[in-house]
């Protein structure tokens, strides 16, 4: 427990650290730095509604992975809560606006959290039932079913891909690895409190 805490700690601060030390571009000048993070917090919350989705549909055979599912889901949850404070953040300072409704991704955000948030909040009165690991893997099934279908109408099509900056793309890698590895240590964590609290 206190070495996940320590890697929890370290990897949070390292994230901080590499956002700020993003280089700045030149049209949203520092404001990037939040776009960087923005970006990797939705594809690390895309990538653990699936993980708990595969988690969740394989304890509909197995029921030890129950608890791993659950803990996906609050993990993922935690993630999204904290990407979408930074949303109007983010588009009220490249936008305008604080949120962009006419956007599909931000209508996605929203619907996804309010989905997992909905199914969290329901979810203990069929704990390690079948309808308990449908329900958890709700939101993975949405997510990968639009993946790729989401228009966009504000949203740059790939801002990093497209840059010239090789600094632009190693620092957006590395908040995306910081982040997905972060998330993965939170769900490690969660995991093991979800399966002591069963027994």
């Amino acid at each position: 427990m206190a070495k996940l805490n320590i890697w929890k700690t370290g990897l949070s601060i390292t994230l901080i650290m590499l956002t700020l030390m993003a280089p700045s571009e030149k049209t949203l000048g520092s404001v990037i730095k939040l776009v960087y993070l923005h970006g990797a917090m939705s594809w690390v919350i895309s990538l653990l509604l699936i993980i708990t989705g595969v988690i969740a549909a394989a304890s509909l055979a197995n029921k030890n992975w129950y608890a791993t599912a659950r803990a996906s889901l609050k993990v993922s949850l935690g993630f999204q809560l904290v990407n979408m404070a930074m949303v109007p953040v983010v588009t009220g300072l490249t936008w305008g606006v604080l949120f962009a409704w006419q956007e599909p991704r931000v209508i996605l955000t929203v619907f996804l959290l309010g989905l997992t948030l909905a199914i969290y909040l329901i979810e203990d009165s069929f704990a390690y039932t079948k309808v308990g690991s449908l329900l958890l893997s709700l939101p993975g099934v949405v997510r990968l079913i639009t993946l790729g279908r989401i228009g966009r109408l504000m949203h740059p099509s790939n801002p990093v891909g497209s840059s010239d900056s090789i600094a632009i793309k190693g620092f957006s890698l590395g908040i995306l690895l910081v982040a997905l590895a972060l998330s993965l240590v939170w769900l490690v964590d969660m995991s093991r409190r979800e399966k002591r609290e069963k027994t």
